[in-house]
């Protein structure tokens, strides 16, 4: 496995990492009884990080599409002589 397919693969990664920050987030925010946010204040909140998560998990993908698909040859195998 060359270089360029781990660091299109590495990118996948952290748009998962990204995707599960923000659900961790969207938790950690939830309003409550005990907690000091309300309901109005906690969507605001989702939708200002959500736009911030959802632009960094399309960059992340677009980078690690272009790397994976750069790794390969035509027929999508991996090239010969390792780049």
């Amino acid at each position: 496995m060359n270089i360029q397919r781990q660091a299109g693969l590495g990118a996948f990664g952290a748009a998962a990492g990204i995707a599960v920050l923000f659900a961790v987030f969207v938790w950690w925010t939830m309003p409550g009884p005990g907690t000091g946010m309300d309901r109005t204040s906690a969507v605001v909140a989702w939708i200002s990080v959500g736009g911030v998560a959802v632009a960094l998990i399309a960059a992340h993908v677009l980078v690690a599409r272009v790397l994976v698909k750069g790794g390969q040859d035509s027929e999508g195998g991996p090239r010969e002589g390792g780049g």
